[in-house]
C-alpha cells in the first residue's frame, strides 16, 4: 500500500502531473466520505520544494490515482489504515484480466465478435445449454450454433453431457456449454510457444538466402569499406535482410510479452 505523498516522492520532479488531467477535475468528497489525504499527511519539502508544491503535487497526484480506481478494471483500490489515505494495486486479479482480454482478442480475431459475447456469457453464467445461451445472449440459436461449434473445435468452450436417465441416449442427453479459461490460457500459451518457433525458422531462413554476403559484409577488410568491396545489389541485399530481420524480432519481441502475461504474471497453469 502506499500513500498519494509516497507516489509523488518516487515521481520525477520533472514530469508534468498536470497532464491528462481537467482544469476543473476536483475530488473534495474523496472516497467513501474522505478528503485527498491532505491532512493525513505531513507537509514536509520535498526535494527542497516550497509546501504549497508538494502539496500540489500531492493532490495531482491523489487525481491520477483516483482516475485508475474508476476505471472499468479498477487498477488502484482506496483503503484506509491507520487515519491515512492509501492506495494499493490488486497484480492477480490484474494478471487474470489480462490474460482473459487476450483470450478474448484472440477469440474476436478468430470468431469475430459474437464468438467473444458468448465467451462472456459462459464465463458469467457458468455452464448453459444451447437455449439458454441464445436467451442471453438474444440471438436465434441458429447463429449461435456454428459459433460454438466452431470455438470447441478450436477449444475455446467445451460440452459437458448430462443424461436426463440411466439409458444415455443421444435423445436424452443434456449437453451444457462452458468456459474454461485456465484451459484457453494453455491452449494460447501453446499457439504462442508454436508461433516463435516459426518465426525463428523464418529468420534462419531468411539468414541463410544472403549468408553469403553477410559472410563478406563481415569481413574485418570489408567493415566500414562496404561502399568500395559491395556491389549494389549486395548492399540492397543486406538493407532488405536487415528490415526482414527487424520486422520479425519485433514480432518475436510481441509474442514473448504475450508468453509473460500468460504464463509469468499469474502463477503456475493449475493454480
Amino acid at each position: 500500500m502506499v500513500t498519494a505523498q509516497a507516489a509523488a516522492e518516487a515521481i520525477d520532479p520533472n514530469i508534468d502531473l498536470t497532464d491528462g488531467l481537467q482544469e476543473d477535475s476536483g475530488y473534495a468528497n474523496g472516497v467513501n466520505g474522505n478528503t485527498n489525504g491532505e491532512n493525513d499527511e505531513s507537509d514536509q519539502g520535498l526535494n527542497g520544494h516550497s509546501v504549497d508544491d508538494v502539496n500540489k503535487r500531492r493532490r495531482l497526484v491523489d487525481q491520477h490515482i483516483r482516475l485508475l480506481s474508476e476505471d472499468p478494471r479498477h487498477f488502484t483500490h482506496w483503503v484506509s489504515s491507520r487515519g491515512m489515505s492509501q492506495w494499493k494495486v490488486d497484480f492477480p486479479r490484474l494478471a487474470r484480466i489480462l490474460i482473459q482480454t487476450e483470450i478474448e482478442d484472440t477469440v474476436t480475431a478468430r470468431h469475430e465478435r459474437m464468438g467473444t459475447r458468448l465467451i462472456r456469457i459462459l464465463r458469467n453464467k457458468g455452464k448453459l445449454d444451447e437455449k439458454q445461451v441464445s436467451n442471453f445472449s438474444m440471438t436465434p440459436p441458429k447463429t449461435i450454433r456454428s459459433t460454438l461449434t466452431g470455438m470447441q473445435e478450436a477449444g475455446f468452450v467445451e460440452t459437458q453431457e448430462v443424461p436426463k436417465d440411466t439409458s444415455r441416449q443421444p435423445s436424452r442427453t443434456m449437453y451444457l456449454w462452458f468456459y474454461d479459461q485456465q484451459r484457453c490460457r494453455q491452449l494460447l500459451l501453446t499457439d504462442t510457444y508454436k508461433a516463435m518457433a516459426r518465426i525463428l525458422q523464418r529468420i534462419k531462413v531468411e539468414r541463410a538466402k544472403v549468408q553469403t554476403v553477410i559472410d563478406k559484409a563481415e569481413r574485418t577488410d570489408v567493415v566500414g569499406h562496404e561502399e568500395q568491396y559491395l556491389s549494389k545489389m549486395e548492399r540492397q541485399a543486406l538493407r532488405d535482410w536487415s528490415q526482414t530481420e527487424e520486422k520479425l524480432l519485433i514480432q518475436l519481441g510481441r509474442q514473448d510479452n504475450l508468453v509473460a502475461t500468460l504464463r509469468d504474471f499469474i502463477g503456475p497453469l493449475n493454480s
